[in-house]
């Protein structure tokens, strides 16, 4: 991935990061500095990575993490503030975590990466915050009903592998019972969503950092310059064009046309 891609990217995730950072940071101004501290610091951090393979996914990763550090870094005790009204009374993980799994399309394995948690820790934190919140991730399944009620939340928490995920789906179009708790969850899933704050980015801001990006970039991944030939090099690739019998009777016209035009 070449410089220009890297910074095409950069362009798609900063409305992002924006959003994640300004979810638990109420001052604008802020918010902005630590977001150009994580670009710098994710693209210093993740140099080679970034040069070397992947996309705007693995970029992303990178960029959440480095702002959740500067986050946790900044941050003690329990949120609050304006801005953080969704949040207020949860600790930095629990609203992180809540926030990465209900407003991005990150999976629960790049959400563990990013904060350092292992799944049996970050399912704990979301359903920590959850509570706190005053939300449930899913209603409890009637006594009685079928028995792979429990586990359709797992659907909506993305808590299975691909073979179980499957067979919930395929289980779910012939059970009536399921399906209904399947809506079920999935709408307490959008109040969720619909509780966690989401804020956009300021166009002047964008524009501002849109801007510096490229000066950015062009220090952290200088081009480089091809060195000029030398003597000896051109030399050679003289005398190797000789061997060309089209390259050696053009310069035979040449010197001819010389020789008959030049008094």
């Amino acid at each position: 991935m070449g410089r220009n891609d890297i910074e095409g990217n950069c362009q798609k995730i900063i409305p992002e990061l924006f959003s994640f950072v300004s979810a638990f940071v109420d001052d604008v101004k802020l918010a902005g500095t630590l977001l150009w501290q994580s670009l710098e610091g994710g693209l210093m951090a993740g140099a080679e990575t970034l040069m070397g393979r992947g996309g705007v996914g693995e970029m992303k990763i990178v960029f959440f993490r480095q702002l959740y550090l500067l986050l946790e870094r900044d941050q003690e005790g329990p949120l609050s503030g304006g801005g953080l009204r969704g949040f207020s009374g949860l600790v930095l993980p629990e609203g992180v975590a809540l926030y990465l799994r209900h407003q991005t399309a990150f999976s629960l394995e790049e959400i563990g990466d990013i904060m350092g948690q292992d799944r049996p820790s970050l399912f704990s934190l979301l359903h920590s915050g959850r509570d706190k919140m005053g939300l449930s991730p899913c209603p409890t399944p009637s006594q009685g009903e079928c028995l792979y009620g429990r586990q359709v939340s797992a659907l909506i928490d993305g808590d299975t592998d691909k073979g179980h995920h499957q067979f919930l789906k395929r289980h779910l179009t012939h059970c009536p019972s399921c399906r209904d708790f399947y809506k079920m969850c999935a709408d307490s899933e959008k109040a969720i969503r619909a509780s966690i704050p989401r804020n956009p980015i300021p166009r002047y801001l964008q524009r501002q950092w849109e801007e510096s990006l490229s000066p950015l970039l062009r220090d952290i991944f200088p081009q480089k310059e091809s060195p000029s030939p030398s003597g000896a090099e051109i030399l050679r690739d003289f005398f190797r064009a000789l061997g060309n019998k089209w390259f050696l009777g053009a310069l035979l016209l040449t010197g001819l046309f010389l020789l008959v035009v030049l008094p």
